[in-house]
């Protein structure tokens, strides 16, 4: 029988685990989680790749720009490594029900 080395076992496991999205609510419990997870992380593919403050993220959630009735935000969250990025459903307030998905590493 083959025996992994610990890393690749590990790294193979965390590959076949589920991911799933939870609704998130920036303006109640997920806030401070929110500003975390925008200032310590690099978004060098984002629409700004500069890098966020605690005050910018606060100014997008107080403007609904990540919850309002045209977007619905979402942890995307694994078993394991918790909170993995962000995923925003747009355009929810189409007559003809097609919604666009934006995804945030």
């Amino acid at each position: 029988m083959l025996s992994l080395p610990p890393v690749i076992a590990h790294l193979i496991s965390l590959v076949t685990m589920s991911i799933s999205l939870s609704r998130l609510d920036p303006n109640g419990a997920d806030r401070s989680g929110l500003i975390d997870f925008f200032t310590s992380n690099d978004f060098p593919f984002h629409v700004s790749p500069q890098q966020w403050t605690a005050a910018g993220v606060e100014e997008r959630i107080d403007s609904s720009t990540l919850r309002s009735d045209d977007y619905d935000p979402f942890w995307l969250q694994h078993e394991q490594l918790s909170n993995l990025g962000i995923v925003r459903l747009e355009d929810n307030t189409r007559d003809d029900n097609i919604a666009m998905c934006a995804v945030t590493p």
